[in-house]
């Protein structure tokens, strides 16, 4: 989805550090250009350095060849009002409130992440626990034998 970026500010810029962390690739999003009217806005000096397009005209913007989507990230609705009257035909917009899916996404995955870390932690504890057992139960002199609620072996010794 080829995008523009209305508004280079520190929302821009988590956008555009999202999008660089690969934590956007599900939206299969291009950036075309971040258009802000300030030239050092965080986002548009991420934009910069990472070869994206800066514009100081959304106008300039709302007509980029293969142009999809518009991301509205000023929260202003005389911008929004903007976007809308130029609107090239075909064009979608997520205003700044739908943008907050990108922080919902974030959100998601860092709590993906920690649960995997976590189970990752508790598999490995437990296989230790488990080889502990094992030792155990084989240093014991006498034959033990486990059985589970049908009488079937879950483990035995090695006596």
């Amino acid at each position: 989805m080829k995008t523009a970026l209305i508004g280079g500010g520190q929302g821009c810029r988590a956008v555009l550090e999202l999008f660089l962390q690969g934590r956007l690739d599900i939206l299969d999003m291009e950036i075309l250009a971040v258009v802000d009217i300030n030239p050092i806005a965080p986002g548009m000096i991420l934009a910069g350095e990472h070869g994206w397009l800066t514009l100081s005209s959304i106008s300039d913007a709302l007509v980029l060849e293969g142009l999809e989507c518009v991301i509205e990230l000023t929260g202003s609705q005389a911008v929004l009002e903007q976007i809308y009257r130029q609107l090239p035909p075909g064009v979608r917009v997520m205003d700044h409130v739908m943008a907050r899916v990108f922080w919902d996404l974030e959100k998601i995955s860092i709590k993906q992440g920690a649960q995997l870390e976590e189970k990752a932690i508790l598999e490995k504890k437990l296989a230790l626990e488990h080889a502990e057992l094992r030792e155990i139960m084989d240093t014991i002199p006498d034959m033990v034998i486990v059985l589970d609620r049908e009488m079937r072996i879950e483990r035995i010794n090695r006596r």
